[in-house]
């Protein structure tokens, strides 16, 4: 398999990580949470095309599916989510102007937002299994979702300040259609 091929794969895993990223970089996100998201996603990226070469093609066509309608619902809830701590907001996010943290993404949230988008690594990991793929295929895979992860998110959160609050309703709405596009 050659570098082109992988970094070609890798990207179009990273696109969905990316534009998810954009979204939620608007609504206001720290330098932690950046760093930690594009970990988690990375992570999710190495381990999900390994856990379906393990699997194998066969179960990859029946699970196929349902990993997307899995990935949909979740990234769906986190928007509603988003949307609805605007309108509904805790007394802890009082404070004007602050980078707070996003409770949707908080613990278990970064989790499903990072398997959420990288069950498509899952089913390329089915197909992967019928060609010859060294360690290094899913390492690359891995960090280039991170970085675009981290780029996404750093973009929406430069975007995010000059937009204001209305950016985490923006972000909310592109969340929740994005998880609507991969349910049709």
């Amino acid at each position: 398999m050659s570098l082109g091929w992988v970094v070609a794969v890798a990207v179009a895993l990273g696109a969905d990580a990316f534009s998810v990223a954009l979204a939620i970089g608007l609504s206001g996100i720290n330098k932690k949470q950046i760093v930690r998201l594009s970990l988690i996603v990375a992570g999710f990226h190495v381990v999900m095309p390994l856990i379906g070469l393990l699997i194998g093609q066969q179960l990859g066509m029946a699970f196929g599916d349902a990993a997307r309608i899995a990935g949909a619902v979740v990234l769906m809830w986190l928007g509603l989510r988003m949307i609805w701590h605007v309108y509904r907001p805790s007394h802890q996010d009082a404070g004007l102007g602050q980078q707070r943290p996003r409770s949707s993404l908080a613990g278990w949230g970064a989790y499903a937002l990072g398997l959420s988008v990288s069950l498509d690594a899952l089913s390329v990991g089915f197909s992967l299994g019928t060609v010859e793929v060294t360690g290094s295929t899913v390492l690359i895979m891995g960090l280039v979702a991170g970085a675009m992860m981290a780029s996404g998110l750093i973009l929406g959160r430069i975007l995010g300040t000059k937009v204001g609050d209305k950016a985490e309703v923006i972000g909310g709405v592109v969340l929740t259609l994005i998880g609507i596009r991969l349910l049709i």
